[in-house]
């Protein structure tokens, strides 16, 4: 027959197993605790991300077309009275793919490293040429990890 003690520490290492098989509720600090949505709530949720996308993607494009219009001559020079545009490198990216897509100097059969390539060396050149913008040159792998979030991957995709 088991003693009082031994049953005791039975019942607490089956106590202690059953706790740590539950799930933490404890909220550590500096953490948010966990939501608990239904699940119409996490769709409405869902809903209004991707129409916040879609907003800043239109507003994106929106701001290419006023700053670019056609695309200015590689050559050209800003004369002093003319103001410096700063350009975000990602509004420069996406209106640059858009002018190469729509002089059919880029096929839908291009790879996202070559496509990205392409674009930085543009990116490139225009900074060196282009003395009316002032745009942040970053590199061809910065631009092929942002292709798709910026809408313009894969190449049939851009508008």
């Amino acid at each position: 027959m088991a003693t009082k003690a031994s049953r005791k520490s039975t019942t607490s290492k089956k106590r202690k197993r059953r706790i740590a098989s539950q799930p933490s509720t404890a909220v550590k600090r500096g953490e948010l605790p966990p939501l608990r949505l239904t699940p119409e709530q996490m769709e409405a949720l869902r809903n209004r991300e991707a129409e916040l996308q879609a907003g800043r993607r239109l507003l994106d494009r929106a701001m290419a077309a006023q700053i670019w219009g056609p695309h200015p001559a590689k050559s050209k020079i800003a004369k002093k009275s003319e103001a410096v545009r700063h350009i975000a490198t990602k509004v420069w990216v996406i209106a640059e793919a858009e002018r190469l897509k729509r002089l059919d100097k880029i096929s839908d059969g291009i790879t996202m490293t070559d496509f990205a390539k392409r674009l930085a060396d543009n990116l490139a050149d225009e900074a060196k040429t282009n003395h009316s913008i002032s745009v942040r040159v970053v590199g061809w792998k910065y631009i092929r990890n942002h292709l798709r979030e910026w809408d313009i991957w894969p190449v049939s995709a851009i508008q």
